[in-house]
């Protein structure tokens, strides 16, 4: 029981380490862009952006 213990923390932090040096740092600026919505009318991120920010979410399926 400690042996699984001990990988399962040991598997843990090699994962936390590897998402931590990947991407871009919490809290860096995002790029200018515009992109089509699914209207086809052109949005930016400063036009989507409220009072508290935006929030972007990607999800990958697990068929990609």
């Amino acid at each position: 029981m400690i042996s699984l213990a001990c990988s399962t923390l040991a598997l843990f932090l090699a994962a936390s380490e590897y998402v931590d040096s990947w991407g871009p740092p919490v809290g860096t600026a995002i790029p200018e862009a515009t992109f089509n919505d699914q209207a086809g009318q052109p949005r930016t991120f400063a036009g989507l952006m409220g009072a508290r920010g935006l929030l972007i979410f990607f999800n990958r399926s697990a068929d990609w």
